[in-house]
């Protein structure tokens, strides 16, 4: 059995990209409109944004088409500008 190599860089665009279509394509299999993402590992999974939810909620929603939105409040709206490739999310507090 080969182990494979630990992930060393972030995703590229194109990685993420390709994560929001897998999502996509499995939300049309089950009939779903949107998505929403609030684990920290699902939102990093598919954003590349890390955070750790003390006391203020992040949301990622996905809709079937269109721009997904991190849905955050005002007090983190801030943290996001250490997120790479985020340029594709529309931000909302």
């Amino acid at each position: 059995m080969t182990i494979p190599e630990p992930a060393t860089e972030a995703p590229s665009k194109e990685e993420l990209d390709l994560r929001i279509a897998n999502l996509r394509s499995m939300m049309a299999e089950k009939g779903l409109d949107v998505y929403v993402a609030a684990h920290t590992d699902n939102v990093y999974y598919l954003t590349n944004f890390a955070y750790l939810p003390f006391e203020r909620p992040f949301f990622l929603v996905v809709p079937a088409t269109g721009i997904p939105v991190l849905v955050t409040d005002d007090g983190c709206v801030s943290l996001t500008q250490y997120a790479d490739k985020l340029e594709d999310l529309i931000l909302q507090s």
